[in-house]
């Protein structure tokens, strides 16, 4: 128990040397029925529901504490939890602090319990990961916007044409309006790169971007390929294809990357002068925020996808596919790789929500319109008709 105690006493030892007050340690609270975040916003919750590591934690205390306890007094159980708080700690582990009621008037007992980490240690065994001869498959559906497709043929010919040189595009395009003005730019796209690596779909059914990509993946007849789920409104660098590559394995692993929204620039440089947009690309709290419950994007190979079944091609319309799939790939012996992606943005556009759609898929499209906007501080100033600085 020796390297325990180390790191107890560490965590547990008051710093007296801070940069700044925002470094004291701050502790979350919890009941035996809530957590409660200090870390709010539009996008997060203040109060949730107990975890599961919360629930071991509480059932610990009680364990411990019933052990000490003389056969003539009552047990404790989880509903006398009066309070409990957590410090987590991202390089030694979590300390908990928790309180029950006692039978006796104004007394409390109080159980400290840590969970540490444990020291680092190679597992597994040291392999190398040699995709370099793997193609990625860009499949985009489209409906319209064709300003923004041509600023997205721009930005692939630089990354993909240009650089990476290892990818094919399909762009699967709904209805009639604007059709052929779209394949012009792909055309004259190819033409003025010597490109040929890329075909234009066509649909006449209603726009359903699940039924877009899956026609898109269909069409591709070399056999198990990799294929990157993207939108016109997506911006990426050659880094990130070949984090597509590593992420993605055939029959074992889809990679499902966390995408940086960027906020309205009409708001976030209000009173600026606006940079060009490569600098816009910044992460950043006042620049955009990580779309952690975006599902759109996602790298995967062509067999994985039908072996489970495919999207739901009755859904119509904006958003739902990528959850349904989603809980598919949940259902199934494939692993789900998910993590923050630094080298794909999604791009500010204005986003009107059809009355006509479900009522969750409406729901959804509204909450996405608020917290994609901009910042907490940055609309509530904008609320109080103050100048955003």
């Amino acid at each position: 128990m020796p390297y325990v105690q180390e790191e107890l006493n560490h965590l547990s030892t008051p710093r007296t040397r801070f940069k700044n007050h925002f470094e004291a340690p701050l502790m979350e609270a919890f009941t035996s029925s809530y957590s409660y975040h200090r870390e709010v916003g539009m996008a997060t919750v203040p109060r949730q529901k107990l975890t599961r590591e919360h629930g071991e934690v509480i059932s610990t205390a009680v364990r411990l504490l019933n052990d000490e306890i003389h056969d003539t007094a009552p047990l404790v159980s989880s509903r006398d939890l009066v309070d409990g708080f957590s410090l987590y700690n991202r390089t030694r582990g979590t300390l908990y602090e928790l309180y029950f009621r006692s039978p006796s008037v104004n007394t409390f007992r109080h159980l400290r319990v840590f969970r540490p980490f444990a020291p680092v240690r190679v597992v597994g065994k040291r392999t190398g990961v040699e995709r370099s001869d793997v193609w990625v498959n860009v499949i985009v559906t489209l409906q319209g916007r064709l300003d923004r497709f041509k600023a997205f043929v721009k930005m692939y010919v630089d990354v993909c044409v240009k650089q990476d040189k290892r990818v094919f595009l399909t762009v699967v395009y709904f209805g009639t309006d604007g059709r052929e003005q779209a394949e012009k730019i792909l055309k004259k796209m190819a033409s003025d790169n010597s490109y040929e690596h890329y075909k234009f779909l066509t649909s006449d059914l209603k726009f359903s971007r699940g039924r877009g990509l899956q026609h898109g993946a269909e069409d591709l007849k070399q056999g198990n390929v990799l294929m990157f789920f993207c939108d016109v409104d997506m911006v990426f660098d050659a880094e990130f294809l070949d984090r597509c590559r590593m992420h993605a394995s055939p029959g074992r692993k889809i990679y499902y990357p966390i995408v940086f929204s960027l906020y309205n620039p009409d708001i976030v440089y209000a009173g600026k002068s606006r940079p060009s947009f490569r600098d816009q690309l910044v992460i950043g709290h006042e620049t955009g925020t990580w779309r952690k419950y975006g599902y759109g994007m996602a790298c995967l190979y062509r067999d994985d996808l039908f072996s489970v079944g495919g999207f739901d091609l009755s859904i119509e319309g904006w958003g739902g596919e990528d959850n349904d799939l989603l809980k598919k790939f949940k259902c199934s012996s494939l692993e789900i790789f998910r993590a923050v992606d630094r080298g794909l943005f999604h791009l500010y556009h204005e986003k009107l929500c059809d009355p006509e759609l479900s009522d969750g898929q409406y729901d959804d499209c509204t909450r996405n319109r608020a917290i994609y906007e901009a910042s907490h501080r940055q609309l509530g100033l904008r609320v109080l008709n103050l100048n955003v600085s």
